[in-house]
């Protein structure tokens, strides 16, 4: 019996930390290109936030996998065993995964463009004068006018 429980811990800790591997991998490759794709960042920044993210996310699930490990353990059987181990790799497998879209949204607003304002003081807006452009914005919202 305790090989039996032995050897659950053990296929437990490996799947457990294989899943939250991969999902730190993953992350870590398409987190960066979230990161570059802000102005926010620069080519240095971007990605080692992204980095950082991913190692924040790597202790926490591997958090999670550490703790799940003493939750439910009195499996006598190997019925039981099977059910603890699904019902364990369940649980951090679902936590994982809600952490990792928590992620998504942490690099979706890296990656996000900052908004540039347009005003008629923007160099960035051309030739264009400042009474034109006030012009123009009346006549969109009066046409009529």
């Amino acid at each position: 019996m305790t090989t039996m429980i032995v050897s659950m811990y053990a296929i437990y800790a490996i799947i457990g930390t294989s899943v939250a591997i991969w999902v730190a991998r993953k992350l870590d490759i398409h987190g960066a290109t979230f990161a570059k794709q802000g102005d926010r960042y620069d080519s240095e920044t971007g990605p080692a936030m992204s980095h950082l993210l991913v190692v924040g996310f790597s202790l926490v699930a591997f958090g999670v996998v550490s703790l799940a490990l003493g939750i439910g353990s009195t499996a006598q059987t190997i019925q039981q065993c099977v059910e603890a181990l699904s019902s364990k790799l369940g649980w951090v497998i679902m936590i994982i995964g809600l952490f990792h879209f928590l992620m998504l949204a942490v690099f979706a607003a890296m990656g996000r463009k900052s908004p540039i304002p347009q005003s008629p003081l923007n160099p960035s807006m051309g030739s264009e004068t400042p009474t034109s452009t006030v012009a123009e914005l009346v006549h969109r919202l009066h046409p009529h006018e």
